[in-house]
């Protein structure tokens, strides 16, 4: 382990992996969400689970593969709160999937994009309610 206590595995027996690197900007709140994945390029709408949830981005998990690139739109449901928030549209870029699993569900990472003030106050509520 090195100073910033990140273990570079290149330790006796390791060949030498690449470091590990948090590349999240945002904290995480750990979530099971019931939501809508609007697929941009098509129109098909996906039910999907939310697993974390953040200002940056999201996992979750779909019932189909996912093709790369992509532009989606993430529909999260109303919460009752307190306080109560409303449904929030956000706009995302799909960042990774899982395609190695037969029958799904399948990981996978949203990256938000053009996310305008009044969306970001609105999500940020949402993890504060999420994670209270």
């Amino acid at each position: 382990m090195d100073a910033s206590g990140i273990d570079d595995h290149t330790g006796p027996g390791r060949r030498g992996r690449a470091r590990a690197i948090e590349r999240r900007n945002h904290h995480r709140v750990a979530a099971r969400l019931d939501a809508t994945l609007l697929f941009n390029s098509t129109g098909e709408v996906v039910r999907s689970v939310v697993v974390n949830l953040g200002l940056g981005g999201a996992r979750v998990d779909l019932p189909l593969e996912a093709t790369l690139p992509g532009s989606v739109t993430l529909q999260l449901p109303a919460l009752a709160g307190p306080p109560a928030t409303s449904p929030i549209e956000i706009p995302a870029q799909l960042a990774w999937t899982v395609t190695d699993r037969e029958g799904g569900p399948y990981p996978t990472g949203l990256q938000f994009t053009k996310l305008d003030e009044k969306v970001r106050s609105r999500l940020d509520d949402y993890l504060t309610v999420l994670g209270s």
